[in-house]
C-alpha cells in the first residue's frame, strides 16, 4: 500500500494552510511573511502525524526569506505535496533521506531543492506527471500561479527537485494589506 490515505493526505493540506495562517497572525504586513520558518514548522508537523521511524530524516539548509501571501502559499502547499508524499499510510518512508534547501540569489531568484535519496519509483511518478495523478497536477498548478519552473533529474540514486522562481510583489487579493 504505497499511497497515504486520502483523509490523510487532506489533513495534512489543511494543517499547511493552518500553519501559514498563524504565521501570518503573527505578521504585521502579509507582504513580509517568514518563510523559511513556515518551513521548519511544516517538517515538524509532517514529522509528528506518525511515528517518528516512518518519516524519512530531513536535513535542512535554509536561508532567511520573507515572501508576500500570495507568493508563500502556493510554494507552501507545493512543499506540502512533495513532503507528504515521502510516506506511506502505514507510516513507512518511501525513501531514505531528504535533503531540503532554500537558496536565495541575489535577494530576488529563488531555488527549492528536494535532494530525495532512494525514492520509491511510484511517489516519483505521483509528482511528475500531472496527466496522471492529482499531487503532480497541484504541483504544476501552484507553479504556474509562481510563475515557477519545475525541474526533476535523476543521480546517482538521488532524484533531485527544484522549483525555480523570482520574488515579487504579486498582485492577489491581499496585495495591499
Amino acid at each position: 500500500h504505497l499511497e497515504i490515505t486520502s483523509l490523510e493526505t487532506t489533513r495534512n493540506r489543511i494543517f499547511t494552510i493552518a500553519e501559514i495562517h498563524e504565521i501570518l497572525y503573527q505578521q504585521q504586513s502579509l507582504k513580509k511573511i517568514p518563510f523559511h520558518e513556515f518551513v521548519k514548522r511544516l517538517i515538524g508537523i509532517l514529522s509528528s502525524n506518525k511515528d517518528q521511524n516512518g518519516h524519512p530524516k530531513v536535513k535542512l539548509q535554509l536561508n532567511s526569506l520573507d515572501l508576500n501571501i500570495n507568493q508563500a502559499v502556493p510554494l507552501g502547499l507545493m512543499l506540502n505535496e512533495i513532503l507528504s508524499r515521502l510516506r506511506n499510510g502505514n507510516g513507512n518512508s518511501l525513501c531514505k533521506s531528504v535533503q531540503l534547501s532554500l537558496d536565495v540569489v541575489r535577494s530576488k531568484e529563488i531555488n527549492v531543492n528536494f535532494d530525495i535519496q532512494h525514492l520509491n519509483p511510484k511517489i516519483k511518478k505521483q509528482i511528475t506527471q500531472p496527466a496522471n495523478y492529482l499531487p503532480a497536477t497541484l504541483i504544476k498548478v501552484l507553479c504556474s500561479q509562481l510563475k515557477a519552473e519545475f525541474v526533476h533529474k535523476k543521480n546517482n540514486g538521488i532524484d533531485s527537485f527544484n522549483i525555480y522562481f523570482t520574488k515579487e510583489e504579486k498582485l492577489g487579493s491581499a496585495s495591499n494589506i
